[in-house]
């Protein structure tokens, strides 16, 4: 990376007020938080985090290891990134300390993290044949998929998909086809009415590949 390019990352990280998702590695929690502060130290590889929620929310995060994102304001970054949570108390009993935070990831103009995590999926199209595939990339929003025959979908086609995760965990959602290439037989499926369980699934799927496959090389400071 040259140094422009490092100069220009370090500017361009998460701000305070910026609304942050938070994941809990161990339990079904998905939910929003904002950010009060970014502390790197002068390499960027050590930061610590300060977000804000409900006292209830930080209890059950408090000891967690917790994943987290949120968008940078001048090229609208999605930054991923872990570390343990720890809830403080006194007067501040909603606030989080997120230390030990590593970036996973940085996606520029992304909606959702999302990695490649294989799984199976079968999909119950309304009024259509049932169609099979298997995931090119996952996210807690939607997939995109591998098909056999890419002419058994339309755009638009409303249908109920059955994902099978490689542990066996079965995840069943309502989903929309946005996008569909025949060429090459993929289609971007969009999921809708995704309950809070499902979602914590997929999202911990996610985030746990993107964690295997270990932090950016230069993280933000």
């Amino acid at each position: 990376m040259t140094t422009s390019q490092h100069t220009s990352q370090e500017q361009d990280v998460p701000l305070p007020g910026s609304t942050v998702s938070l994941v809990s590695l161990g339990r079904d929690v998905v939910v929003l938080a904002e950010l009060e502060s970014w502390d790197a130290s002068p390499t960027g590889l050590v930061v610590t985090s300060h977000v804000t929620t409900t006292p209830e929310i930080a209890a059950m995060l408090h000891g967690e290891r917790t994943w987290a994102s949120t968008y940078t304001p001048l090229t609208n970054t999605l930054v991923v990134f872990e570390g343990v949570a720890s809830q403080a108390y006194g007067d501040r009993p909603g606030r989080l300390v997120i230390s030990g935070v590593s970036v996973i990831a940085r996606e520029h103009r992304r909606a959702e993290p999302r990695a490649q995590v294989p799984c199976d999926v079968h999909l119950r199209v309304e009024e259509a044949d049932d169609v099979t595939g298997r995931t090119l990339d996952l996210s807690r929003s939607g997939c995109r998929i591998e098909v056999g025959r890419s002419d058994d979908l339309l755009v638009g086609d409303v249908a109920t998909a059955e994902l099978v995760l490689d542990d066996s965990t079965v995840i069943r959602t309502d989903c929309r086809v946005l996008r569909l290439d025949e060429g090459s037989r993929q289609a971007v499926l969009q999921f809708e009415g995704t309950d809070t369980a499902a979602m914590a699934v997929l999202s911990r799927s996610v985030f746990s590949r993107l964690s295997a496959d270990g932090p950016v090389q230069s993280a933000p400071a």
